[in-house]
């Protein structure tokens, strides 16, 4: 077992944790029993001891930073009393300052980057007890002292990566917005072209867009119009008009 977890104020539980659930999916095709929990603040204590009951291969948290960094460092140190199974950081905030996420006692490893294929890559070393520093675009700790290894390139072929629902409940997510009844975030693109000094994108995808095929993302929403009924979509990228031609046949084939 593998838990994922992401925790947000009360305010954005309406949003998918699209970030682990890229993960979660991409752990669960690689044969890992995995789950994926979203949690608000307040509910530390009772998932920290769920958690550590199921004894997970390690424990991924999500963070980006804001308060968000803060319910995350709680929940860790909560598991940390209860539990001895490695605590793995990703996200913008481990991805943006490494050194400072690893250097925390309740952290035991990171993830800097998209963590995809990390991800796969890290549960199958600590299945297997193999050495850490094999695994790309991680840190981790041994006696004590910080080691990060080699970045790796950034996920071209994105059509490889699925999302699969199942690993949330996604009628908690189908919101009414703009008049309609049944709202999904969604993300079809990674990045951006622009180098906005403020931005973290420019850091964390190395100042490219990068994004699925029309293809695929007109299959997907079409899958999800099905499944769930969806009326609308909140399309969470980046920037989708980095490609203006891509984001109107986009917009033109899911009506």
């Amino acid at each position: 077992m593998i838990t994922l977890v992401n925790i947000s104020s009360p305010e954005f539980m309406f949003a998918p944790p699209l970030g682990i659930l890229y993960v979660g999916s991409a752990l669960k095709r690689a044969g890992f029993d995995v789950e994926v929990l979203h949690i608000a603040p307040g509910e530390f204590s009772e998932y920290a001891t769920v958690i550590a009951d199921k004894n997970p291969l390690f424990v991924g948290i999500s963070a980006f930073t804001c308060n968000q960094t803060n319910f995350s460092a709680q929940l860790s140190r909560e598991i940390k009393k209860l539990s001895d199974t490695p605590i793995v950081w990703g996200g913008v905030h481990a991805s943006m300052v490494p050194e400072q996420t690893l250097s925390e006692e309740y952290v035991d490893a990171i993830v800097v980057g998209e963590g995809e294929e990390t991800a796969v890559e890290l549960a199958e070393a600590l299945e297997n007890d193999k050495n850490l520093e094999n695994v790309g675009s991680i840190g981790f700790k041994r006696d004590g002292e910080l080691i990060f290894t080699e970045r790796r390139p950034l996920i071209e072929n994105l059509d490889y990566f699925k999302l699969d629902w199942d690993l949330v409940d996604v009628s908690r997510y189908l919101v009414p917005m703009w008049g309609r009844k049944k709202v999904l975030n969604y993300i079809t693109s990674r990045g951006c072209p622009h180098r906005c000094g403020f931005c973290y994108s420019l850091e964390f995808s190395g100042g490219r867009w990068r994004a699925h095929s029309k293809e695929f993302v007109i299959s997907e929403i079409q899958k999800l119009k099905d499944r769930y009924g969806i009326d609308g979509i909140r399309f969470y990228d980046d920037n989708f008009f980095a490609n203006k031609k891509r984001a109107i046949e986009i917009l033109e084939a899911v009506n």
